[in-house]
């Protein structure tokens, strides 16, 4: 008979937890509220975090932690963009502790630079892609440390001294895997060479070499891994230089040129010096802040949401302390309690997340359409329905185990 009565406990469980929440269905639905914001919540908030850190651990393509740059910006009226240019980097190549140096319109977290349309055919509305632009000579590959994986690099036949408002493209290019893969739609990169494209629907370039990575200037650029090389240099007034270094004598080089460097013209300055290591971390800085703030909001509404649903299965415990009892004394066991208050829980998670799986889809529609976030991967509803139910089990079992200690004879004489 206590056996029967025993499996019919275990059996009616969900049955009476539902009826049970009627004496208390606001506080219930609070709960359940709050958990299903946190579920959305955490969601967004973990696809965010996930894909912002991706982006920040993304290898621009350069030796970062050997290289940095600065500008030359002349003042004299007697100042020659281009004979000072070519002095500097004849000077620069020189010197011992100096891997390679190139003079370029622009490099990876420097938030300046131009971008082309890139074609296979030429004539307007054809099939494109957006790609970065940027002008090196052939010392370009080595100073930014670039991994060329097909093809060859360019020779000093190939570069061409352009000037500013020079709108033509010289014939030989070196483009970037991704670059290849979007116009080819293929990932070898030995057959695109040689082959013809079309800078901005009417500049036919041949592509002669392929590198690995070289990401675009602008980190929220889209197509950020998108990029072309053309062989040329724009002499100008301001000219910046990326200046690779023998490892580990980056720190105690850059002062040395940066004298050496003002000593040899007196009619420029020398400014902007920055390592490509701090230049991404100027960067990305707002980012990292923000992404702290955000786990940090997210790790307190899991807190709050764990407190919530601790006093409530406390605040149960207490008020059924003697039905606790009677069932008790009708055969279930110290465990058959616990697993009631686990199921009472779980039945409460399960609403909160069909609940919050609801608001997490509204949630980032409303990302998608507004702020231009990515649409969300229905694995991060899964990774927080995970979070969510052992959150809930975490925080219902130290109260529940607490029914672990009670006597039949002490909750069955209380209240």
């Amino acid at each position: 008979m206590l056996k029967h009565m025993k499996q019919l406990f275990v059996r009616l469980s969900a049955g009476h937890i539902i009826s049970a929440w009627s004496k208390q269905k606001y506080t219930v639905a609070i709960l359940i509220l709050q958990v299903a914001i946190t579920f959305a919540a955490t969601s967004n908030a973990l696809y965010i975090a996930v894909d912002r850190y991706q982006l920040l651990e993304k290898p621009s393509g350069l030796d970062e932690t050997n290289t940095f740059a600065l500008t030359s910006s002349g003042f004299g009226e007697s100042f020659d963009p281009k004979s000072s240019i070519e002095e500097d980097l004849l000077f620069l190549r020189e010197l011992p502790y100096v891997v390679d140096v190139v003079k370029t319109n622009s490099f990876p977290f420097s938030n300046g630079g131009q971008w082309f349309y890139l074609q296979l055919e030429p004539g307007e509305n054809k099939n494109r892609i957006q790609a970065a632009s940027y002008k090196l000579d052939e010392h370009g590959i080595s100073a930014f440390g670039l991994n060329l994986i097909a093809g060859k690099n360019f020779e000093d036949k190939d570069v061409l001294w352009q000037e500013e408002s020079d709108s033509t493209f010289p014939s030989p290019a070196i483009i970037t895997t991704s670059t290849a893969k979007n116009l080819f739609n293929t990932e070898n990169w030995e057959e695109v060479l040689g082959k013809t494209i079309f800078v901005e629907a009417s500049h036919p370039v041949i592509i002669t070499g392929v590198i690995e990575t070289l990401q675009a200037p602008w980190v929220d650029w889209i197509p950020t891994e998108n990029a072309f090389i053309s062989p040329a240099i724009v002499p100008q007034n301001s000219s910046r230089y990326v200046i690779r270094i023998q490892e580990g004598e980056l720190q105690s080089s850059i002062p040395k040129i940066e004298q050496a460097l003002a000593l040899r013209n007196k009619e420029r300055v020398i400014r902007n010096i920055v390592t490509i290591s701090s230049a991404r971390n100027d960067v990305y800085g707002p980012d990292i802040a923000a992404m702290t703030v955000l786990l940090t909001v997210i790790a307190v509404l899991i807190l709050v949401a764990a407190m919530g649903i601790t006093g409530l299965t406390s605040f149960n415990i207490i008020k059924r302390r003697k039905q606790i009892g009677i069932r008790r004394a009708l055969g279930a066991t110290k465990l058959d309690i616990v697993y009631y208050f686990v199921l009472e829980n779980a039945l409460q998670m399960s609403i909160a997340i069909i609940l919050g799986i609801v608001l997490a889809i509204s949630l980032n529609l409303v990302l998608v359409t507004h702020y231009g976030f990515a649409k969300l991967p229905y694995v991060y509803l899964l990774y927080a329905t995970f979070v969510i139910y052992l959150l809930g089990l975490l925080a219902t079992l130290k109260p529940a185990l607490k029914t672990l200690s009670f006597s039949t004879a002490e909750v069955s004489n209380s209240n």
